[in-house]
């Protein structure tokens, strides 16, 4: 939002936006280390080449057409560049690197993850 609104010339700016016009414009490659997703109603962290899925209290099967709905109990860890399907959880066998991009994520106070709704 607020590399948009320095486009069009407009001084309206937001908390949780920076300022990379440069990078919109393919004048400079140093953009965002990370990213928050979302996707029906949840977030996620995309952080370099990985992506840290937080656990929801959701179904983690859509058992009508048998299809993972990226929910689960546990956090959840993946190399998105190595494995973009997915399929490899890397969790366990990286409890470091999981602690740091929980600890990046924290959710804002404003956001109440036990109250999204399961969209299922």
């Amino acid at each position: 939002m607020n590399s948009i609104s320095k486009l069009v010339g407009s001084d309206i700016q937001t908390n949780d936006s920076m300022d990379m016009p440069n990078v919109f414009l393919g004048k400079s490659e140093d953009g965002r280390k990370s990213l928050v997703m979302e996707a029906t109603t949840r977030t996620a962290l995309r952080s370099g080449e990985y992506v840290m899925i937080p656990p929801y209290k959701c179904p983690v099967v859509n058992n009508d057409v048998n299809i993972e709905l990226g929910n689960g109990t546990d956090f959840q860890l993946f190399n998105v560049k190595n494995n973009p399907g997915q399929t490899n959880y890397l969790a366990h066998r990286e409890p470091e690197l999981l602690q740091k991009l929980i600890k990046e994520f924290e959710p804002s106070e404003e956001l109440n993850m036990e109250s999204i709704s399961n969209l299922s």
